[in-house]
């Protein structure tokens, strides 16, 4: 194996800050084109747009939404859909704890709610034993 010289060492210690720096910045420029397709999509179907959004989801009576220390709801859709039910889709971030015991679900979340009810009673839970 070759040695590797000094100058050699000295440019691969530059560069790993700049791809990390790189990297970053790719990740920052697609959640904003993201974001910005997600607007344009939603202007063309005479939806409202809502990058971070307040929402009971307490409310819906699901506990798969609700579990979790923190919740994030993000590029929120809503306006009226078929049959006369509100529409409303988001991006939804749960996480609960701290530290290496952290846990955090992503999800897209589609509500709809109609005037009257329309399907029987159910339940949607977290995947697991004991969830």
């Amino acid at each position: 194996m070759q040695n590797i010289n000094e100058s050699t060492l000295n440019m691969l210690k530059a560069l790993i800050p700049l791809s990390a720096g790189l990297l970053i910045l790719v990740v920052v420029v697609l959640v904003y084109m993201r974001g910005r397709g997600i607007r344009a999509m939603a202007s063309s179907m005479g939806l409202r747009f809502a990058r971070r959004a307040p929402y009971d989801l307490a409310a819906t009576g699901l506990a798969a939404l609700t579990w979790g220390d923190e919740r994030v709801l993000k590029n929120q859709l809503s306006g009226l859909g078929a049959a006369g039910a509100a529409a409303r889709c988001f991006d939804l971030e749960l996480s609960s704890g701290s530290g290496r015991s952290r846990r955090a679900e992503y999800l897209t979340v589609a509500l709809f709610e109609f005037p009257t009810p329309r399907f029987p009673a159910f339940a949607l839970r977290r995947e697991g034993l004991f969830a």
